[in-house]
């Protein structure tokens, strides 16, 4: 899918980005240290084995199942 980049955060080895698509606000988790600049086009693969979902209270809804 196709978003632009509304905020990003560095946070040690790792990159958040906040994006919508449609009315929904999404926060992608990105390895590595990556500068995204506000407005910036980015195609976002969702890995449904990896995506944890929030109830509108920001309760866990739905996570990956656990593997050994």
């Amino acid at each position: 899918m196709s978003a632009r980049v509304e905020r990003a955060e560095i946070s040690g080895s790792e990159t958040y980005v906040d994006f919508h698509f449609g009315d929904r606000p999404w926060v992608a988790q990105q390895t590595g240290v990556h500068k995204r600049p506000l407005g910036e086009p980015v195609t976002v693969a969702i890995d449904p084995t990896r995506i944890y979902v929030f109830d509108p209270a920001g309760r866990l809804a739905a996570a990956p199942a656990r593997t050994r």
